[in-house]
């Protein structure tokens, strides 16, 4: 969500360099990790920052990942 916010919020209509950019948007406060081990989430826009790729694994197991057109398990 914060994502998009900051998406439709940019004037060139461009996602977010880095995770942390979300802060300087105002979508968010703390630049979002992984609550078990602290690390950052995998965060990549694509060349033109059209599109990004946003990873997560889960202690599960289980790896989810986001993109511009929604959420799956990897």
């Amino acid at each position: 969500t914060a994502l998009e916010y900051c998406y439709s919020d940019s004037p060139e209509a461009k996602y977010a360099v880095k995770l942390e950019d979300l802060i300087t948007c105002n979508a968010i406060k703390v630049a979002p990790a992984d609550p078990d081990t602290n690390e950052a989430y995998f965060y990549q826009p694509n060349a033109l920052r059209t599109g990004y790729t946003l990873k997560a694994a889960l202690s599960t197991g289980k790896t989810y990942e986001a993109t511009e057109n929604g959420i799956g398990e990897k």
